[in-house]
């Protein structure tokens, strides 16, 4: 079983209308580490202009430790 890892392929930020405003790419990216999560999938549906900003701030905190 040494393939498998933790990740969660459904999850809003607070930028969809399903996420709930303090679901900050920051706080997702502080959740991952604490929880062992090493893959995700951000699902926001209501636009796609946060995408790219999204994923920038994912790398920056990835980066800092």
């Amino acid at each position: 079983m040494e393939n498998f890892f933790n990740s969660d392929c459904h999850l809003h930020t607070n930028y969809s209308y399903c996420g709930s405003p303090e679901m900050t790419v920051e706080r997702i990216a502080n959740l991952m580490k604490k929880k062992g999560i090493r893959c995700i999938a951000i699902t926001d549906h209501s636009s796609h202009f946060y995408l790219e900003r999204n994923a920038n701030r994912m790398k920056a905190c990835r980066n800092s430790g």
